[in-house]
C-alpha cells in the first residue's frame, strides 16, 4: 500500500519529467531551427565565446521583462530556461 507522500512523489516524478521532456523538445527543434547558433554562430559581428553569448542573450530577456516589454509567457519562461540549461552546458567545458 501506497502513501499520500509517496503518491505525491510520484505525481511531482512525472509532471518533471512531462516539463523536462517539453523542454527537452524545444530546445532540439529551436537548435535545429536556428542552425545551431549558439555553439557555431556565424561570427559577424562578435567572436565572444558560447558562454558569454548566452549569458548576453539572458541579460537581454530579463532586461526586456524588467522594463516591461515582455511579460512571463509560458515561451519568456522556456526561453530563459533554455538559456540556463545552455549556459549550465557551456560551463560543462563540452561547448
Amino acid at each position: 500500500m501506497t502513501s499520500p507522500s509517496d503518491d505525491k512523489h510520484e505525481a511531482f516524478k512525472e509532471e518533471l519529467k512531462k516539463h523536462l521532456d517539453s523542454q527537452y523538445e524545444l530546445m532540439v527543434q529551436r537548435n535545429k531551427d536556428h542552425g545551431d547558433a549558439v555553439f557555431k554562430p556565424v561570427s559577424v559581428f562578435s567572436d565572444a565565446p558560447a558562454y558569454e553569448r548566452v549569458k548576453i542573450m539572458l541579460d537581454y530577456k530579463l532586461t526586456r521583462y524588467r522594463a516591461g516589454h515582455t511579460d512571463l509567457s509560458t515561451e519568456n519562461i522556456n526561453d530563459l530556461i533554455g538559456y540556463l540549461l545552455l549556459w549550465k552546458m557551456c560551463r560543462s567545458g563540452h561547448f
